[in-house]
């Protein structure tokens, strides 16, 4: 999933592969731990605008697809890819990620939560008292 939307993006002759690209990036950006790298850079590529295919092409801002290959600003920087939402998707996704996955790990590491794992697959805890042992030495 780390190269789908950046190939269904260059793949774009239309608006639905945008779409498809769009949902993917961002369920990608919310599931997926490997994503952030990869998409924070196809995310800023994105951003910056423009068909790959058809910005080949284009020399000149009086072509008729200037318009997509010409709309970011020269002087653009970091606060102006900021503003969009391929650009902020991997952050926020991988941080709500972060979140959930260090709640969950907490959860299940907690010392209220340990215990052993009976064949059916419950969580079972054992009191010191269960044990026949300490029955025989409290008497």
């Amino acid at each position: 999933t780390n190269i789908l939307p950046s190939i269904l993006w260059n793949f774009e002759q239309d608006e639905l592969p945008d779409v498809f690209a769009s949902v993917i990036h961002t369920a990608s950006s919310f599931l997926s731990p490997y994503y952030l790298l990869p998409g924070v850079l196809v995310g800023v590529w994105q951003a910056g605008g423009g068909d790959a295919y058809k910005c080949n092409y284009v020399k000149s801002p009086d072509h008729k697809y200037a318009h997509e290959c010409f709309k970011v600003p020269a002087d653009a920087d970091l606060v102006y890819f900021a503003g969009t939402w391929v650009f902020w998707a991997p952050w926020v996704g991988q941080t709500f990620l972060c979140i959930v996955l260090v709640v969950a790990a907490y959860w299940l590491t907690a010392p209220g939560k340990q215990g052993s794992i009976d064949s059916i697959g419950s969580a079972t805890t054992l009191a010191p008292d269960d044990d026949d042992d300490v029955k025989a030495e409290e008497a």
